[in-house]
């Protein structure tokens, strides 16, 4: 997922979302509003678990295919930018994230996705 970026038109500069990094960080708010349901959000310190499995690609071996990890773009901490941007319903100001975890694999089975879980810290 890209971040944001800037371009230069007329001698000035604009910056802009890509679709399909605001399409994401669209699907993700949703999820998380929906998760939140009409609960309060969290208040306090809070500890935040990701992991992202992308599309494995058909350039793959099969037999490799349940031990290969993805070493190419989209880079691990701009899927966390996106993450934490998008969950940010759930709590008042990113920082209350006070532990992160985060992982990148390939989803053997299924379909891309994204497993996020929000825990308050003691």
């Amino acid at each position: 997922m890209a971040r944001p970026r800037v371009a230069v038109r007329g001698g000035k500069a604009h910056g802009y979302v890509p679709a399909r990094t605001a399409q994401a960080a669209w699907e993700i708010r949703q999820c998380a509003l929906a998760a939140l349901g009409s609960a309060e959000p969290f208040a306090g310190p809070l500890a935040v678990t990701v992991t992202a499995y992308l599309r494995q690609p058909a350039s793959i071996p099969k037999c490799r295919r349940a031990t290969a990890l993805p070493t190419k773009r989209p880079d691990l901490d701009n899927l966390l930018k996106l993450v934490i941007d998008g969950c940010s319903p759930l709590w008042g100001d990113d920082s209350q994230v006070v532990d992160l975890t985060a992982s990148k694999r390939f989803a053997v089975t299924g379909s891309p996705r994204w497993d996020i879980a929000v825990e308050a810290v003691e």
